[in-house]
């Protein structure tokens, strides 16, 4: 006998193969025959697990019984079988579906275990993975009851049953719910459930069900224009404007779909108000196992209502058909572009969600799992500017422009001195930025270094105040900072509770003492007065003469 089974959720065993036979052991010099009344007494067949598994229905399906045995004592060292001839025909037919020849038909369990010896390790494929997933399959297996396993008192991790002595098939009945395929495992004898042989020692009787972990992350990976918002080192929240692209990034695992007829696997991506995905301009990328993945491997529906579906293999999501496209245990990539849109508000988030959605039971296409994946958030700011006489008294009627460098950013009007900024190739936009009946005029969605120019006052005054304006958004919190840049040469704007205030003087006489422009007044007296000494001088060396 050859490797103890394995079992794996959504996924295959690790199936025990049998290489012993009468005559195996013989290298152990001190080996006794096993009296025959000890082969037909019950033992346990078990299967164990790390997770809760009183809801499963494991069924023991005898393929093959102890005829013979030997022991040294301590160990099974070597034994024989016949194989169950209610189910004769089923394996028969099972091995020539996995491709085998020169079975004896009558007998063909004697040659499974003489020769069936891979499968042995992840993803269990190869002819003894075939066999049992033929078997599975066969109508006469499908009828048999088998010996019905029952969780074990006192611990919901273990079912068992008292069976004969034998190699059986367990089966996972589970109508719904986590269930596993198909294995191989074969019991003790006579309380030995140790099997040593020239190939190594094994332990038989109990079978370990694994629970396959999955897991799924989302990732920001870059902003359009990084100097709006700068990508965090941990990707889960990002800062940047309306109207930008978020990169995003997606990583799993292709699951063991080992021994499914039919396996599902897709990633939903759900994200609020504020997020857009659209597939002409997502510029989706997949790739699997570090190789991008062809178009026709993979399909994008949904894509509306704040959810889209990323399916895997055939249009309705089963993998098998392609199978070999998806090795067990492959990483998968997937990168795609959402905008932060119109819809976005300053001082919130907009968050992006994913979960893997898979096969958990071979018995059910349509029974899927999920496993809940990161949640990401993005950020952004406004403006908020104030328009004052300089006592600090609303003025109505002023219009500004909100500038990138030098140029004029379009936005869009949403209220009464309400505006945003505009998304790409939206119409219905404008460059002016109009006051409200109280002077007040505010952007949302911007985030980053502006300059925000007055081009019209409300006084008709040539001289329009302009100055740099940088809105940070914190990408964790969403709190806006609002800070006063270069460029106030007339001193008339400064920042007061986050919003921008922007003074009008109706006359030069108003302007602050400090400014450019009241250094203009002050000039210019100093000229006037020096043009009238030097007048007053010359009248008076007339007089003289």
């Amino acid at each position: 006998m050859n490797n103890p089974w394995k079992h794996t959720m959504a996924a295959v065993t690790d199936c025990l193969t049998i290489m012993a036979i009468t005559g195996v052991g013989t290298a152990y010099a001190d080996t006794s025959r096993i009296p025959a009344a000890e082969l037909a007494k019950h033992q346990p067949i078990t299967v164990t697990a790390t997770t809760d598994i009183t809801a499963n229905t494991f069924d023991a399906i005898p393929l093959a019984t102890y005829t013979y045995a030997t022991t040294d004592g301590t160990d099974i060292t070597g034994y024989d079988l016949a194989t169950n001839a209610g189910l004769t025909e089923a394996i028969g037919a099972a091995l020539t579906a996995a491709g085998a020849t020169g079975y004896d038909k009558n007998d063909p369990m004697l040659w499974v275990v003489q020769n069936l010896l891979d499968s042995q390790t992840s993803p269990w494929s190869g002819q003894l993975r075939d066999f049992l997933d033929a078997l599975k399959n066969e109508q006469a297996v499908k009828d048999t009851a088998g010996t019905r396993l029952h969780p074990v008192e006192g611990n919901t991790n273990r079912q068992s049953a008292q069976v004969t002595p034998s190699v059986y098939m367990v089966l996972d009945r589970t109508g719904t719910g986590r269930a596993t395929i198909a294995g191989l495992n074969g019991t003790g004898i006579n309380g030995k459930t140790r099997l040593a042989t020239d190939a190594g020692t094994f332990t038989l009787s109990e079978v370990e069900y694994k629970v396959h972990d999955i897991t799924v992350s989302k990732r920001i990976t870059a902003v359009e224009d990084e100097d709006k918002g700068d990508v965090n080192t941990d990707g889960l929240s990002e800062d940047t404007e309306q109207g930008r692209m978020v990169s995003m990034r997606l990583t799993t695992t292709v699951p063991n779909w080992t021994g499914y007829d039919k396996y599902y696997l897709a990633l939903n991506d759900t994200y609020s108000q504020g997020l857009s995905f659209d597939p002409a301009t997502a510029a989706m990328t997949v790739s699997v196992d570090g190789e991008p993945l062809d178009a026709q491997y993979w399909h994008v529906t949904g894509a509306k209502d704040g959810a889209f579906t990323l399916r895997f293999g055939t249009t309705d999501g089963d993998i098998i058909p392609n199978k070999t496209m998806f090795p067990v245990g492959a990483p998968i990539t997937v990168e795609y572009r959402m905008m932060l849109d119109k819809d976005a508000v300053a001082g919130t988030k907009d968050t992006n969600s994913v979960n893997m959605e898979y096969s958990h039971n071979p018995n059910t296409w349509t029974d899927h799992e999920t496993k809940q994946g990161d949640t990401v958030s993005v950020h952004t700011g406004k403006t908020m500017v104030s328009k004052t006489d300089m006592n600090g008294q609303p003025l109505a009627g002023a219009e500004f422009q909100l500038l990138d460098g030098d140029t004029a950013r379009e936005v869009v009007k949403t209220g009464d001195g309400a505006y945003r900024l505009a998304e790409p190739g939206e119409s219905g936009t404008t460059l002016i930025l109009a006051t409200d009946a109280n002077g007040r005029v505010s952007v949302n969605g911007t985030d980053g270094a502006y300059v925000l120019k007055e081009t019209k006052s409300p006084y008709s005054n040539p001289l329009l105040p302009q100055a740099g304006v940088t809105v940070a958004v914190d990408d964790k919190t969403g709190a806006i900072t609002t800070t006063e840049g270069d460029g106030d040469v007339h001193q008339m704007i400064d920042v007061t509770d986050g919003t921008v205030v922007v003074r009008n003087a109706r006359t030069l006489l108003e302007m602050p003492k400090t400014g450019a422009a009241w250094l203009l007044v002050w000039a210019s007296g100093c000229v006037l007065a020096a043009v009238a000494g030097v007048l007053l001088l010359a009248r008076s060396r007339t007089a003289r003469h």
